[in-house]
């Protein structure tokens, strides 16, 4: 709303530089510049009603901590590794891998909400090797940390989301799983990542902070979500008459056009500059 007032002001102050307002020169034998003139104000009129209305959006960050995580292994494939205070993720040369699964609920995110963002983060505290790790979206959300095993892991999808590069510092990790967000988002707004060695031709061995330590997992989301237009007090209708809804109307259907402020911008400009042109043009004669 304040463009559409600035606009305003600013043709005010126009109209004054050329003595418009105090109507001097309102005798003019040129009406389209006056109406030029006149239309434009009026437009710009409306629009500043209106515009409260279109507002954008507003932007949030959260930080969602996880509902469940855990790690498993390929030796030990039928034991659970549920309540643990590290997550591994390894690739060791005697065939033993392990690798991570945690889980997020997306359900606290406003319903018409549209993510923006969406960033893993784990804190690294272990690494005598050091090495890569990737994300991959599961789309099983059935899993519970208590019975997880390596036996009954959810299926991991084969398309790989991202990878953090030599992990190899006692810091934070981030890892982009935007695409993977949106998606659980839409569907059943449960998200589960599972974290894998990145490199299967090297060896090596990652540790993690879990849920249970004191550098626990979080995602943290970045959504905008549409703002509400300034309620409108209602009058009520006289008993005889029926209003006609605005969004149905030829006049909604007007104000609610794109291209209005625009349109209205040029018309205002095009009729400020032919009043001071024919002001300029008068004084010289």
């Amino acid at each position: 709303m304040w463009c559409s007032r600035l606009l305003w002001l600013l043709t005010f102050l126009f109209m004054i530089k050329t003595d418009i307002i105090l109507g001097v020169h309102m005798k003019t034998k040129s009406p389209a510049i006056i109406t030029f003139f006149i239309l434009g104000m009026l437009c710009l009129s409306f629009l500043s009603v209106q515009t409260c209305a279109f507002e954008d959006s507003v932007t949030e960050t959260t930080s969602i901590d996880p509902l469940a995580d855990a790690y498993i292994n390929s030796f030990s494939h039928e034991k659970n590794r549920g309540g643990y205070s590290s997550l591994y993720v390894r690739n060791s040369e005697w065939g033993t891998s392990e690798l991570t699964v945690i889980k997020f609920d997306l359900s606290d995110i406003p319903a018409d909400a549209s993510i923006k963002s969406a960033q893993l983060k784990l804190h690294g505290y272990s690494h005598p090797d050091g090495g890569d790790v990737s994300a991959y979206y599961v789309r099983d959300d059935s899993w519970r940390e208590p019975g997880l095993t390596y036996d009954k892991r959810p299926n991991i999808s084969n398309t790989l989301t991202w990878t953090v590069e030599d992990i190899s510092s006692y810091s934070w990790y981030s890892w982009d799983i935007t695409e993977d967000a949106i998606d659980a988002f839409h569907d059943d707004k449960m998200l589960t990542e599972a974290l894998i060695w990145g490199n299967t031709t090297e060896y090596g061995s990652i540790c993690f902070g879990s849920r249970e330590s004191g550098w626990p997992p979080k995602l943290v989301i970045t959504y905008a979500i549409p703002t509400s237009p300034t309620p409108t007090p209602s009058v009520a209708p006289e008993p005889t008459t029926t209003p006609i809804p605005l969004d149905i109307s030829l006049w909604g259907k007007f104000l609610n056009n794109p291209y209005l402020p625009g349109a209205c911008a040029i018309i205002t400009a095009i009729g400020t500059i032919l009043l001071i042109l024919q002001n300029k043009r008068r004084h010289q004669h």
